[in-house]
């Protein structure tokens, strides 16, 4: 039958006059790729493409480390980052900043899938400016004279300058304003022309970059006059009077430090429009604000609060000064607290890689450092035996990895304690 099938086929091929080529396979370009991203960010941005073989490309995680972490889209193949990765605070399988995810592609022809291990190292955000560090603004206005921009989760503050006096900047935006209406005619900056110099200082975390700003004021035309033919001038229009600027407006904090899971209050006054006041934090996912001055501390770390004033006919709007919170654990080791915020434990499993079955539990950052037992629990009949697996390390985000040699399957419970307390139970189904 073999021979009679080829005899077949390939008189088939002559009488058509075709060249019969099988499809090349769906493959990656290179089996492996190492990329650096800095933190803060979930995009992923890997080079290496994928050719297709006889069908549609469609592309998923494999059985990497720390697949667990990530989402792909099937279609385009684009990675992310689940949650943003923290420098400070690595999340990988490794508890380091490098991460390890392995990306399959297909055709939806062939059945085994290529695959590209991804190697991903998270490194430390360090603040840059990308602004100009010059502007000009025009004499009698009010507003934003100059935005300073840096590195995506910068905050903002005047730190030098001979004229920073004269200024205010929103820690959040980096946008510069006039305490008093500049006057072309009678220049209040140091060097009496109308140049105004201000260091900007942006921050992130521990990290600190400055930026050196001329606001350059210009003269605005006060008495302009039109007409010719030696006629009277025509009469201009009258302009709208210049906006006040308001006095300062302050804002205080009930706190300077406060327990992950507290709340707080900050409060503003000061300035004469009848505008009203809103909030603004640096890090929502920090502290978060309401529009009466009530701030949650939902994350660990530094937030920036600042209050503003709105404008009306009369005055521009004003900002104030800024407040730094800081947030902290209210963990003591090895004592679960009495007064937790309420959390929902979850659990993910990923599929075994060269016989290790990796687990990873999400329980709630005040249990940061703590290291907790890990035990397995097996149902016979109406019994349930545990058994000691190790231990492992509660990260800062809350989250246990564990690896085992040992089968998770179905049926099992997989237990942490804390101490003598249990924290954490699930039935893996």
């Amino acid at each position: 039958m073999k021979k009679s099938l080829s005899i077949a086929i390939s008189f088939m091929v002559a009488l058509n006059g075709f060249n019969v080529a099988e499809a090349a396979p769906t493959a990656w370009s290179s089996a492996t790729e190492s990329i650096s991203i800095v933190e803060n960010t979930t995009s992923v941005a890997y080079t290496e493409t994928a050719s297709a073989g006889e069908g549609t490309l469609e592309y998923s995680l494999g059985g990497g480390a720390d697949d667990a972490l990530f989402t792909i889209d099937t279609v385009t193949g684009t990675l992310s980052f689940t949650a943003a990765p923290d420098y400070e605070t690595p999340n990988s399988a490794a508890e380091s900043n490098i991460y390890t995810v392995e990306i399959d592609v297909t055709d939806g022809v062939q059945a085994t899938p290529s695959t590209l291990t991804l190697t991903i190292t998270v490194t430390d955000a360090v603040p840059a400016f990308t602004s100009s560090g010059t502007a000009t603004f025009a004499e009698n206005g009010a507003g934003t004279a100059y935005t300073s921009v840096a590195t995506v989760g910068s905050t903002y503050s005047i730190s030098g300058g001979v004229d920073q006096a004269l200024f205010s900047i929103n820690g959040a935006t980096g946008a510069v304003t006039f305490l008093a209406v500049p006057n072309f005619e009678a220049p209040t900056d140091a060097g009496a022309n109308n140049v105004y110099n201000i260091v900007i200082t942006a921050t992130i975390e521990s990290q600190t970059a400055t930026e050196n700003v001329a606001i350059t004021v210009t003269d605005v035309n006060e008495n302009s006059s039109g007409g010719g033919g030696g006629g009277s001038p025509a009469p201009s229009a009258p302009s709208a009077p210049a906006l006040k600027n308001q006095s300062a407006i302050t804002l205080t904090s009930s706190v300077t430090t406060i327990e992950f899971g507290g709340s707080f209050t900050v409060s503003a006054k000061g300035g004469e429009s009848t505008g009203g006041i809103s909030y603004a934090s640096s890090g929502d996912a920090l502290c978060a604000i309401d529009a009466s001055g009530n701030v949650s501390a939902v994350g660990k770390g530094t937030c920036t609060i600042t209050a503003t004033r709105a404008g009306d006919a009369t005055y521009a709007s004003a900002t104030s000064n800024s407040v730094t919170v800081t947030v902290t654990d209210n963990v003591v080791p090895g004592v679960i607290p009495t007064t937790e915020p309420s959390f929902v434990p979850t659990m993910s499993i990923a599929k075994p890689v060269k016989g290790v079955t990796t687990a990873r539990i999400k329980i709630d950052t005040i249990y940061a450092g703590d290291r907790v037992t890990v035990l397995l629990g097996k149902k016979v009949g109406n019994k349930t035996t545990y058994r000691t697996l190790g231990s492992a390390t509660v990260s800062a985000t809350g989250q246990v990895t564990y690896k085992s040699k040992v089968a998770l399957s179905k049926g099992s419970i997989l237990r942490l304690k804390l101490g003598s307390e249990v924290i954490f139970s699930r039935t893996i189904k």
